[in-house]
C-alpha cells in the first residue's frame, strides 16, 4: 500500500546528495522503494548524451541496455516531454497509453525483455538542464493512481532544491578549475558533456588567431571535415570509459591553413566530485608545434642544480647550431670556460651531447 511518509523521506536522500551525504544511487533507490518500483534512472532530457546514469540500486543494467542497444534516441514516451514540462509529473496517459506502447518495438524488444512496465516522470530543472526522473514498475506492475502523482507533486520542490543547492556546488568547483586553467601556460579548455567549451584560458584564446576556431561553443579550424572529426574526438574522448573508444585514448591532430596541425589531448574528469550532472565533463590541452617555450632559468637550476654561468650555458644551447668557440663569442667567456661549464651541465643533467641536452630541455 501505497505510503506517504516514506516518499517524504526519500525526497529528504535528495538534499543530502547536494551535500554529499549520500549518493545518487541511495537517494533513487529510496524513492524507487517508496513507489513499488522496478527501478529509477536519473536522465537528461535537453542534452541527448549517453554515459553512465544515475539509477537506483539493481537498475543499472537496465539503463546500460537502453544506451547501448540505442534506445536512449528511440524512446516513445519521450513524447510525453511536452506534458511534462506543463505538469511537471507525468504517467503513461501524457506519453502513450499503456495499450498503444505494447504495439511498438521499444516496448516488445526493450521493455518485455527487461521486465519495465507502467510509468512515470517527474521533471527536475538543473542548472541549464532539464532532468527527468523516470519512474519505471514491473511489467506486471499497477499503475501509477492520481494520489501517487499528487505526492510525486508535493515533494518535487525539495528535489529542485537538493538539485540547485548541487548545481550551486558544482558552479563553484568549476570556477575553481577555471582558475587553475589561467595559471597554466599551456591551451587549455574546460569542455560540457557534449564537447562545447565552458571556459577557454588565455593561452587558448591566444591561438583564435593562429589557426583555432570557435564555432558554435565547438572547437575546430577552417577544414570543416577535420573539424567534424575534432567534435566527434572530443565527445568520445570524454564519455565515460565503458562507452568509450579506443581512439579516444589517442591525440588528436586539428588540420590548419599553412601551418603544422595542433595537438589536442582530451580527458574526461573523474573523482568523487565529479557526477553525470557536472557541467564540466572534460579538460582538453592543446600544443602548437610551432611556438615551443624556453624553460625558464629558474626551473633549470632548480632541477638540475644548476650554476647561474652553467644556466646562461644551458639557455644558450638551445639557440641551436652554435660549437663551443661560438657560445664563447656570445657569452663572452673563454673558450675553455664554456667547455668547463659544458662537461659540468652534462654531468648534472645527464645529456652526453648538445643535441641530447636540447632534447632533453625542450620537453621540460
Amino acid at each position: 500500500m501505497f505510503d506517504p511518509a516514506r516518499l517524504d523521506n526519500a525526497a529528504d536522500m535528495f538534499m543530502d546528495v547536494a551535500f554529499g551525504k549520500n549518493g545518487w544511487t541511495a537517494a533513487l533507490t529510496s524513492l524507487s522503494d517508496a513507489l513499488d518500483a522496478f527501478g529509477i534512472v536519473l536522465m537528461p532530457v535537453s542534452s541527448r548524451v549517453p554515459g553512465q546514469l544515475p539509477t537506483s540500486h539493481g537498475y543499472g543494467e537496465t539503463i546500460d541496455t537502453y544506451v547501448r542497444e540505442g534506445w536512449f534516441t528511440n524512446d516513445v514516451r519521450l513524447a510525453g516531454v511536452p506534458a511534462m514540462l506543463r505538469k511537471h509529473v507525468i504517467d503513461d496517459n501524457d506519453s502513450m497509453p499503456f495499450n498503444l506502447l505494447t504495439h511498438t518495438s521499444y516496448y516488445n524488444d526493450f521493455m518485455r525483455k527487461c521486465g519495465i512496465g507502467p510509468f512515470a516522470a517527474m521533471s527536475v530543472p538543473y542548472a541549464d538542464e532539464l532532468v527527468a526522473i523516470a519512474i519505471s514498475r514491473p511489467l506486471d506492475g499497477a499503475n501509477f493512481q492520481e494520489e501517487e502523482i499528487i505526492a510525486l507533486k508535493r515533494i518535487r520542490p525539495r528535489i529542485i532544491a537538493g538539485a540547485q543547492i548541487s548545481a550551486q556546488l558544482d558552479s563553484a568547483r568549476n570556477s575553481g578549475i577555471s582558475d587553475s586553467l589561467d595559471a597554466m601556460p599551456d591551451a587549455a579548455a574546460l569542455l560540457d558533456r557534449e564537447g562545447k567549451v565552458i571556459r577557454m584560458n588565455a593561452a587558448c584564446t591566444a591561438l583564435l588567431t593562429r589557426g583555432l576556431v570557435l564555432r558554435y561553443g565547438y572547437l575546430g579550424s577552417n577544414h570543416r571535415a577535420n573539424s567534424a572529426n575534432a567534435q566527434t574526438y572530443l565527445r568520445m574522448a570524454i564519455t565515460p570509459v565503458e562507452y568509450a573508444h579506443p581512439v579516444a585514448s589517442r591525440p588528436f591532430l586539428l588540420t590548419r591553413e599553412d601551418r603544422f596541425p595542433l595537438i589536442l589531448r582530451a580527458q574526461r574528469l573523474t573523482g568523487l566530485c565529479w557526477h553525470y550532472f557536472s557541467q564540466a565533463w572534460g579538460l582538453v590541452l592543446i600544443n602548437d608545434p610551432e611556438t615551443g617555450r624556453t624553460p625558464q632559468a629558474e626551473l633549470l637550476g632548480a632541477l638540475f642544480q644548476l650554476t647561474p654561468a652553467e644556466t646562461r650555458v644551458a639557455l644558450e644551447v638551445l639557440e641551436g647550431g652554435k660549437d663551443a668557440r661560438a657560445l664563447s663569442d656570445d657569452l663572452g667567456l673563454s673558450h675553455e670556460t664554456v667547455r668547463h661549464h659544458l662537461k659540468s651541465i652534462f654531468a648534472k643533467t645527464g645529456a652526453r651531447t648538445q643535441a641530447g641536452l636540447v632534447s632533453l630541455l625542450l620537453r621540460l
